[in-house]
């Protein structure tokens, strides 16, 4: 299995974000995103409702965006799905829209492979804010995995760290609700949300009295390295994208049932899944390549983790 990488600026290293609450990627430098665009659109009326902005969006005066309906949220933002018609093109396409500010929208997300994350494929800029058309991916792993079902195949999520790693950047928020799956001709496509185009599929979940909120599950299951330092994303490395990586296998083979107290409640689970001991989550048993697969991403000291590349030849890709 081969890995791709479409990185336009290579660099030896990476540079983790530095936001605590709201991560985000970041690249080596802090040069932020204006766009091109110089269209304008009228501002996101407030609405408690958070209902679809009801006005079309021209882009140049013959293409259109329309926002149809809520099917997400990005840290609380809105995302719509929309229509978009383009000057002689009769039938309309189906994209994902919503805001973000100019300063958090790196340009560096053009230069990952298109075919492993979620892709932007338009900006338009209007008093400080950014409108983002991006390609309507379907529904997160999250939401049509529950458990009891196969573990769907997550080397494209391997394939998807490399391409970002190669350029310099952290994802800092690899979970089962950014990653997004949908058909074509009866095949499955699994595409990777990034920065800008992540957001949670759906309506926000209600968290069970008790239990820790799957939404924030990149903050209370985040590597040890991050977590036992106040949960301070500037610390994010590859290495802790790899600890997100198994977090995310470890979910979506636990399905539904990852559900955790508390931190050692997490710990205890895992150490259950690892070792094979009877009771651990679900009273699922999973295969011994998958045991070694879920060590190896979570292991406690972030260097002894292997990276993404190291991954794609890991046995449990292998068979």
């Amino acid at each position: 299995m081969s890995s791709v990488s479409s990185c336009n600026t290579p660099s030896t290293h990476s540079t983790p974000h530095s936001s605590k609450s709201s991560p985000t990627p970041s690249t080596q430098s802090s040069q932020s995103h204006s766009s091109n665009s110089s269209q304008e659109i009228p501002p996101l009326p407030a609405d408690e409702n958070q209902n679809p902005p009801l006005y079309v969006m021209s882009v140049n005066g013959v293409n259109y965006y329309v926002p149809q309906h809520l099917i997400g949220y990005a840290r609380g933002i809105p995302v719509y799905q929309a229509t978009f018609t383009q000057f002689g093109f009769p039938n309309p396409s189906i994209v994902a829209m919503r805001q973000v500010d100019l300063g958090s929208y790196g340009a560096s997300i053009r230069d990952i492979n298109k075919t492993l994350i979620v892709s932007v494929k338009e900006e338009i800029s209007h008093q400080g804010r950014l409108w983002l058309a991006f390609e309507y991916a379907g529904h997160s792993l999250r939401s049509v995995y529950p458990q009891g079902t196969p573990l769907p195949d997550i080397s494209h999520i391997v394939n998807c760290l490399i391409s970002i790693h190669a350029c310099a950047l952290v994802h800092a928020e690899l979970k089962a609700g950014h990653v997004y799956m949908t058909e074509h001709a009866g095949v499955r496509f699994y595409k990777v949300g990034f920065g800008a185009t992540i957001y949670e599929d759906g309506e926000l979940p209600e968290t069970p009295p008790g239990f820790l909120p799957m939404v924030d599950i990149c903050l209370w299951a985040s590597p040890p390295e991050v977590y036992n330092n106040n949960i301070d994303m500037s610390l994010h490395t590859s290495a802790s994208d790899v600890w997100q990586l198994g977090i995310t296998a470890f979910e979506l083979a636990w399905g539904n049932k990852c559900k955790v107290a508390n931190r050692a409640d997490l710990e205890m689970q895992i150490a259950y899944a690892i070792g094979g001991i009877e009771g651990g989550p679900g009273g699922i048993f999973w295969n011994t390549n998958f045991q070694r697969f879920l060590s190896d991403c979570l292991m406690e000291n972030p260097a002894a983790r292997p990276t993404s590349q190291q991954l794609l030849n890991h046995d449990f890709f292998r068979g």
